[in-house]
């Protein structure tokens, strides 16, 4: 069972993730990578992606963010997606306010090859997965 989250609790388990899954297309098939996140104070996030293929179908693709995790003090465990499309970005601000503006902390950050794109985000929702949906899984581990 699913049960959904407000959008501050939502928001806040965003801000504290460092990594996610990024869902997109490349030629109208799915493709899914693993991103250093992190989360700028108006809302947007920046993903740091070392992926070939990623970086050079990312700029203004249609994303979908997933995050999740396991509250420590009850061991329930939650899920986030956020929507937006992504948009390359350097380090410098430009007239058209590219700046990614937020690094991922540095033991999750990838490669100095990786490349930072920048997503606001056009829907969040959460979800808290109660035990009887989720047994044997464990966060953060694929097909677990």
């Amino acid at each position: 069972m699913h049960i959904p989250l407000d959008l501050d609790q939502t928001v806040l388990l965003l801000r504290s993730s460092r990594l996610a899954r990024v869902a997109f297309t490349i030629d109208d098939e799915p493709s899914l990578v693993t991103a250093a996140v992190s989360m700028t104070h108006d809302g947007r996030m920046t993903l740091e992606v070392d992926d070939a293929d990623a970086r050079s179908h990312l700029d203004g693709s249609h994303v979908i963010v997933e995050v999740d995790g396991q509250f420590a003090s009850t061991g329930a465990r939650w899920t986030v997606v956020a929507r937006g499309t992504a948009v390359a970005c350097d380090d410098a601000p430009s007239a058209a306010g590219r700046r990614c503006g937020v690094a991922a902390a540095p033991w999750a950050s990838p490669p100095p090859t990786a490349q930072r794109f920048t997503v606001v985000p056009t829907t969040v929702v959460g979800h808290l997965l109660t035990r009887g949906a989720t047994d044997g899984w464990f966060a953060g581990v694929p097909a677990s």
